[in-house]
């Protein structure tokens, strides 16, 4: 989308951003209310969506200060190179099941 160069471009590819942002939506809560332990489960989602929010307080300020000093393209790919870890570690992550935790008798 950075470097589209065209602005219908750059339409299609946040509107295809967007699609794909809205249905991952629904299936990372579903996983994780499947995979997380109803004992811990508020505490954890509460804790994804803390990280969440601190990931966009401590990046968004960079990021617009490079998109305001070299442009938005700029801005785009720092945005984009920030999350290429995420995508390395999900891509790692892929076809590996979560194992289920030991069954404690009382």
């Amino acid at each position: 989308m950075a470097l589209s160069g065209n602005f219908w471009v750059a339409v299609a590819f946040l509107w295809t951003i967007g699609a794909a942002q809205s249905v991952a939506a629904p299936v990372r809560a579903a996983w994780l209310n499947r995979e997380i332990d109803s004992s811990a489960r508020a505490t954890s989602l509460s804790i994804i969506g803390q990280a969440d929010a601190l990931g966009q307080i401590a990046g968004g300020p960079g990021l617009g200060m490079v998109a305001s000093r070299w442009g938005i393209p700029a801005g785009l790919l720092a945005a984009s190179a920030v999350k290429t870890p995420a995508v390395a570690l999900l891509a790692s992550l892929r076809g590996r099941r979560a194992v289920p935790p030991p069954i404690v008798e009382p």
